[in-house]
Parts: structure tokens; C-alpha cells; sequence
């Protein structure tokens, strides 16, 4: 039999590896993420796709709103619109952080959330 001590360490080991791995995943897709969508002067606020290599994307920059639509070879602006003005929900400033995104996902299936 072998030394349970040896197992434990190498369990508890191989344990945090895991966690660290997957600190450092969720860091870089955080940096990716933010780094995408929201620069210094310009904000992309959605882009919804409507095919392949096909969207419609709202950007804010210096208080306006514009609508362009993008295909693979050419961007064309759509409208214009002052930010006061925009028809919608108030745009938000900040966004959110993977954590958040992530346990309002899961947050149905914890522990002590279950159905009665």
C-alpha cells in the first residue's frame, strides 16, 4: 500500500494547478473580451450578426450613436443619432465582468437556490 500522504499532496497538487489554470483562462478572456468592445474614444454598445461575416453594429463616440452595417469587404453608415436622442434603454457605461455574467448564469443551479 502506498503512502497516503504521497496521494493527498499529489491530489491537492494537481487540485490547484487546475484553479490556477483556469484564474489565468478566465483573466485573458476578461482582457480579450473588454479590449474588444470598448476602447479609450470609442464604444461598440451591440452588434447583433445576421449572417456569416454579415452585422449591424452601434458605436458611441463622442456623444453620438452611429448604426453601420458590415459585410466582409465594406462598412456603411445607416444613422446617426445624438445620444440624448437615442430611442432605447439608457446606455450603459460600465460593463460587465465575466464573474457577474457568469453567476447570473449559473446562479439558478447553486447550492441553496433549489426549488422547494
Amino acid at each position: 500500500m502506498e503512502n497516503i500522504g504521497v496521494e493527498l499532496a499529489r491530489v491537492t497538487f494537481y487540485l490547484l494547478l487546475i484553479i490556477g489554470l483556469m484564474y489565468l483562462i478566465s483573466y485573458f478572456l476578461k482582457r480579450s473580451i473588454s479590449g474588444r468592445t470598448r476602447g479609450r474614444y470609442i464604444q461598440i454598445i451591440e452588434q447583433v450578426y445576421l449572417a456569416p461575416k454579415k452585422s449591424f453594429t452601434l458605436l458611441k463616440v463622442n456623444g453620438q450613436i452611429f448604426l453601420l452595417a458590415n459585410t466582409e469587404t465594406d462598412s456603411r453608415l445607416i444613422y446617426t443619432w445624438k445620444e440624448e436622442d437615442f430611442p432605447g434603454a439608457a446606455i450603459p457605461e460600465k460593463e460587465e465582468s465575466f464573474r457577474n455574467i457568469f453567476n447570473k448564469l449559473t446562479g439558478v443551479y447553486r447550492r441553496g437556490n433549489d426549488e422547494k
